[in-house]
């Protein structure tokens, strides 16, 4: 606990320059709600340099598109001062081609330094982004040696391989300890049922990976035409069970209250017709591997990637569901700048759940999606008009928690 000559010592250092004081001190006056205080001192902090506020800055910039440039060059002076997380959301930037000139190379350059440096989250990104592309790449057990004992996602990733099957170095009863001591609710879930035996493995090869290392991911899958109108379409195992719990693990941690646009306030609301918890991925949010994750299901919708909205994962526990709606947008700000939505993606990410079916309910189809399943439905009719057999419902769950991923697709280029 800090003592009051604490408070003041580490005043003086503010007042005399020192950065990191600087940011210190912002970090507990906005903790004891001095809000001015708090911003004075923080942007003090960046003017002088550390890494750490500007890194703050940033990403608070990166709540719109618009003002992405000026997070990008915040996040160049914080990488240039040593932070990791700079680096690895500037890549994530240059992915995108929000705020710089899109360089995927050299995103994934800059991630294959970061992980030869020791970086666990980066060694878990290229894990995953290896899976993508080939599920038994060898590589994938050594990444995850080193850095399921220190990343979460990294160790759900590596007991949901093991639970699969596939090989995984390192010892998995270590990455299930450090995921319950975490409180992860799906620890116990994923842990194989028989630990394979401890094993060190061999060191990554840093040159095969680089030679894999691919932002575009294998989709091989084939659809099945469920539906005409409106086209509904599922993709059955298209993702690894250690892909989706992945996203899971990625998205825990993020996860809010669910919520719905509300036109006459121009904003989102909460709303009991969604009585579900979501993780909403804005770039901030996102790695290398959930935006290759985002280009799959793009590929599987048929629509460009850049049309897609970010991300949302979805939990409902007993109870919860999402009542009848359709996922088209009403006119608007929101449908002015980025068109109606025209398309939606679900990812089913487990199945160890009872109830939740996606119910189409004008034309009384109910959906049970397998761990790793993509359906893909239209919400508008050829003429572009909303297509009124498309309005459908999330049942409630009756038992254990159900996870889902949605990705939303509009007519125009999606600007956040």
């Amino acid at each position: 606990m800090a003592t009051p000559h604490d408070d003041l010592a580490l005043t003086a250092r503010a007042e005399a320059g020192d950065a990191q004081a600087q940011y210190a001190l912002a970090a507990a006056l906005s903790r004891s709600g001095r809000r001015k205080e708090a911003e004075r001192w923080l942007n003090s902090s960046a003017d002088n340099g550390c890494a750490d506020a500007l890194y703050t800055i940033a990403t608070r910039l990166l709540y719109t598109s618009e003002n992405a440039p000026a997070a990008s060059e915040k996040l160049q002076r914080a990488k240039a001062g040593g932070s990791a997380a700079a680096a690895r959301l500037l890549g994530v930037l240059g992915a995108l081609g929000v705020g710089a000139p899109k360089d995927e190379r050299q995103a994934l350059d800059d991630l294959l330094t970061l992980a030869k440096q020791g970086d666990a989250g980066a060694m878990r990104e290229i894990a995953c982004l290896l899976a993508l592309r080939d599920i038994g790449d060898p590589e994938i057990a050594a990444l995850l040696a080193k850095a399921g004992s220190r990343d979460p996602v990294a160790a759900a990733f590596a007991l949901a391989r093991a639970s699969a099957g596939r090989r995984v170095d390192g010892d998995t009863r270590i990455f299930s300890s450090f995921l319950s001591r975490l409180g992860y609710p799906r620890a116990a879930m994923i842990a194989p049922a028989t630990p394979p035996e401890p094993t060190g493995g061999a060191a990554p090869d840093w040159e095969k990976i680089a030679d894999a290392l691919s932002l575009t991911p294998n989709f091989s899958a084939s659809g099945e035409r469920l539906v005409q109108s409106p086209e509904v379409i599922l993709y059955r195992q298209a993702l690894a069970p250690e892909i989706c719990e992945y996203v899971i693990a990625h998205s825990a941690s993020r996860l809010g209250p669910s919520l719905v646009y509300d036109p006459a306030a121009a904003r989102m609301i909460r709303d009991p017709l969604r009585t579900s918890a979501t993780a909403s991925l804005s770039p901030i949010d996102l790695d290398l591997a959930l935006i290759a994750i985002n280009r799959l299901l793009a590929q599987a919708s048929r629509c460009d990637e850049e049309c897609g909205e970010f991300l949302s994962v979805l939990n409902y526990t007993p109870g919860q569901q999402y009542r009848p709606h359709f996922d088209t947008v009403p006119p608007g700000p929101d449908f002015d700048r980025n068109g109606q939505r025209s398309t939606t993606a679900l990812l089913f990410l487990n199945d160890d759940y009872g109830g939740g079916e996606t119910h189409f309910t004008e034309i009384d189809l109910k959906l049970r999606g397998g761990r790793g399943d993509i359906l893909v439905f239209t919400s508008l009719s050829p003429s572009g008009d909303i297509d009124r057999a498309s309005r459908h419902a999330g049942l409630a769950v009756t038992e254990g928690a159900k996870w889902i991923a949605a990705k939303w697709f509009r007519t125009k280029k999606y600007h956040f």
